[in-house]
């Protein structure tokens, strides 16, 4: 929904802290953690379905069916700069689904919506560049991340990431930025991802907060390397210069907390 500046920036002011211990490490964390004065960018594009079909494996996992085999597929980039953690950078590459066996699959419309309409991010793996951040990942939010090379880079016409492992290219993502930014628009929403993990699903919602230039972009490309990820991403037959939704977002603000994690039992 649609709030005041002044809502934005008390959107984190009334959360309480509270000290939580790494089970693996005995490290302790301050949670929620939090977010803010960290760009994010979001480009969607449309993929293979029945490829991606043999990804999720899970018949309750169910995604966008755009027609003529068609689905989603999500790339999110974001530098916390600023966060009550060392300072990292997150890439996200997602699949929007509904979770059901007899769910309808999301739309593009859903991924701009309230709570993306009822649909979640599934997040296969997420990439970190940090240590604290992949173990507090793993073992407090429920995800599977590991530890690779992130990158951006920024000028006035577009922003820019690359990610590697061991010197091998994983994926690249560019948007290219809009040339005036006429105003901005204070959008507050709950982001729910859904992960599965020692055969079992793990959903999380994140309230976020979003500071949106308008207009926004409408133009990103996507390339792969000769990472094993990279291959997978290529053999997705995904439309690389061809997004249905672009997001940039200078100032993205959320807090994770890992009291909102629930477990289900897949089906299968």
């Amino acid at each position: 929904m649609k709030i005041t500046e002044q809502q934005f920036e008390a959107f984190l002011d009334d959360l309480e802290f509270r000290d939580v211990v790494i089970p693996s490490t005995g490290e302790v964390v301050q949670m929620p953690l939090i977010s803010k004065h960290n760009p994010s960018m979001t480009a969607a594009f449309t993929a293979n379905r029945t490829k991606v079909l043999k990804l999720l494996k899970l018949p309750e996992l169910v995604p966008a069916d755009l027609g003529g085999d068609r689905t989603l597929i999500t790339f999110t980039a974001i530098d916390y700069a600023h966060r009550n953690l060392d300072p990292y950078k997150e890439i996200i590459v997602g699949i929007p689904v509904r979770v059901g066996l007899q769910a309808r699959g999301p739309t593009p419309a859903d991924l701009v919506a309230p709570e993306f309409g009822g649909a979640e991010i599934y997040i296969r793996h997420l990439i970190v560049d940090t240590r604290l951040s992949e173990i507090l990942g793993n073992e407090l939010l429920g995800y599977n991340k590991f530890i690779a090379d992130i990158s951006f880079d920024q000028d006035e016409a577009e922003r820019s990431v690359v990610v590697s492992e061991g010197g091998r290219k994983i994926f690249s993502l560019r948007i290219m930025l809009p040339k005036h930014v006429d105003s901005y628009e204070y959008v507050r929403d709950d982001n729910p991802v859904v992960t599965h993990k020692l055969g079992k699903l793990n959903h999380l919602s994140y309230p976020v907060a979003m500071k949106l230039p308008q207009p926004q972009p409408t133009k990103a490309t996507v390339s792969f390397g000769d990472h094993p990820l990279g291959r997978i991403l290529a053999g997705l037959d995904i439309s690389t210069s061809e997004p249905v939704l672009v997001r940039w977002v200078p100032d993205w603000r959320l807090y994770s907390d890992e009291r909102k994690l629930r477990t289900t039992e897949p089906s299968a």
